[in-house]
C-alpha cells in the first residue's frame, strides 16, 4: 500500500514531546514562537501547543496544514529554526508523531 501524504489533502501532525526537565524553561519561548509564527503561514490553518497535566515535561503539538507541501514550505521558515535548533540540541528527549492525511475533517 502506498503510505504517501495525498497531494491535495490536508495534512496534519500530532507530535507529542518530551522535554528535558532542565530545558522546559528555554522551550516555552521557542515553541510560542514557532506556533505563533506557523499561525501566520498562508498555508498553515492550526497550530496549537498542549501542556500534559500529569507530566510538566510532555507537550501535543497539533499542526494542520493546507496540504504536504504548506507543511514543507512550513520547515523552511524562519520561525522555525529555533525548534529545529532546541530539537538538534538534545532539548527534545522523546518525540513521537503521527503525519496524517485530513479524511472526515472540519476547518
Amino acid at each position: 500500500a502506498d503510505s504517501a501524504p495525498t497531494p491535495t489533502a490536508p495534512y496534519v501532525i500530532v507530535a507529542t514531546v518530551q522535554i528535558a526537565p532542565d530545558r522546559v524553561e528555554e522551550f516555552l519561548p521557542i515553541i510560542k514562537g514557532d506556533a505563533e509564527g506557523s499561525r501566520n503561514e498562508a498555508g498553515c490553518t492550526r497550530f496549537d501547543v498542549l501542556r500534559d497535566t500529569e507530566d510538566p515535561n510532555k507537550f501535543v503539538f497539533y499542526e494542520v496544514y493546507a496540504n504536504i507541501a504548506a507543511f514543507e514550505s512550513h520547515q523552511t521558515e524562519p520561525h522555525f529554526q529555533p525548534w529545529l535548533e532546541f530539537y538538534k540540541s538534545g532539548g527534545v528527549t522523546k518525540l513521537d508523531a503521527i503525519k496524517a492525511d485530513g479524511l472526515y475533517f472540519s476547518d
